[in-house]
């Protein structure tokens, strides 16, 4: 089960200044790639996160949605 402590972890503590996929697998935590790939597409799933093509067109950058935020306030 995802819960607010792992989004909070997530969004905020481990991974703050990550914003693509391969940000997120380079950092020091050394996520697996399949545990990554999971997480992100769950995010989406439940409307924390979005996801938007680079302008560059060769990834994607995650955000956090506005109401997760709010959740923290």
């Amino acid at each position: 089960m995802f819960t607010r402590e792992h989004l909070n972890d997530f969004c905020f503590r481990r991974y703050a200044y990550k914003s693509s996929y391969g940000d997120f697998l380079t950092s020091d935590e050394k996520i697996a790639t399949n545990i990554l790939a999971d997480l992100l597409k769950l995010l989406e799933a439940n409307g924390s996160m979005k996801s938007t093509l680079s302008p560059e067109k060769n990834k994607f950058i995650y955000g956090i949605k506005e109401k997760v935020l709010t959740w923290f306030l």
